[in-house]
């Protein structure tokens, strides 16, 4: 992904990593090995990046996305991330998705989200992105903001969104 040093974020003791330091550790040990991201997932990552560039807007500190992407092995097809060390207001509110439309360099309202939590639907719709709402978390209920629901992400639901 894009190098983003550039970024201007806050200090990790803004982020209260004294206190969640060892939460983290924790949090890298279980996510090393990849399996949480499945395979259709990945395959769905790697569709997607072939065709239009990638990006991660996530409320989670870099340092906790950061693991999970190399393990999963999809570095190389992620454009950008734009995590919480990045913005100033978290979801519900778009910054993270108005960021990441800047730096991918297209209008936000280009934009196809996925989401599973009812903060990233508000959040990316604000921004004027269509979103797909991934019921598997919260359900269909708390997610009927997004302009599709599904129950899982993978080559076929890209290949019908993207081409």
């Amino acid at each position: 992904h894009r190098d983003l040093h550039s970024f201007p974020t806050r200090r990790s003791s803004d982020l209260g990593s004294g206190r969640c330091a060892p939460r983290r550790a924790r949090y890298r040990r279980l996510v090393s090995d990849g399996s949480t991201v499945d395979d259709d997932t990945r395959a769905a990552v790697r569709f997607a990046a072939e065709r239009v560039p990638v990006a991660i807007v996530s409320g989670a500190a870099l340092e906790e996305i950061e693991p999970v992407v190399a393990a999963a092995g999809l570095g190389p097809s992620i454009a950008t991330i734009v995590a919480a060390d990045h913005v100033a207001d978290g979801k519900p509110h778009p910054e993270g998705y108005l960021r990441a439309a800047e730096l991918l360099g297209t209008r936000p309202e280009t934009l196809l989200a996925f989401e599973d939590t009812e903060a990233g639907v508000a959040s990316a719709k604000s921004a004027g992105a269509q979103v797909v709402g991934l019921t598997r978390t919260l359900g269909a209920a708390r997610l009927a903001q997004a302009d599709e629901l599904v129950d899982r992400i993978d080559a076929d639901l890209m290949e019908r969104l993207l081409c």
